[in-house]
């Protein structure tokens, strides 16, 4: 095989790689935010991050360029602006928080994630 044939194939395989992957654009809409005091965090555990301001009730996070797949994404009401959840003597959150798994397809455009708060329960 000469250098040519080679090059031709290998260009040929990351073309075909890069074409298989999709990017999608989403909105997360984080609920039961239980006062406007603070930023909303939210993590994935592939890295990708995103940040809105606390508001009454709820609020959105667009998320752009994510690939399709599997996801867990957390989410931190961080009242005091820390950038870390915060937890009691017993380890029990004292911020309101949640943890959801999610597959991204091709057609999803908008993802609703409900806070908790721990401390009541």
């Amino acid at each position: 095989m000469g250098k040519t044939t080679i090059a031709m194939m290998v260009a040929c395989f990351f073309t075909t790689h890069m074409a298989a992957q999709t990017y999608e654009s989403i909105k997360i809409n984080v609920t039961n935010i239980p006062s406007p005091t603070g930023k909303i965090l939210l993590m994935t555990d592939k890295g990708q991050q995103g940040m809105a301001d606390a508001k009454e009730k709820e609020t959105t996070i667009e998320m752009k360029r994510l690939p399709t797949g599997k996801y867990r994404f957390n989410v931190i009401h961080d009242t005091n602006e820390n950038w870390k959840l915060d937890m009691d003597g017993k380890n029990i959150p004292t911020e309101s928080c949640a943890s959801v798994e999610v597959d991204i397809k091709e057609d999803t455009n908008l993802i609703t994630i409900e806070l908790q708060d721990y401390k009541k329960k």
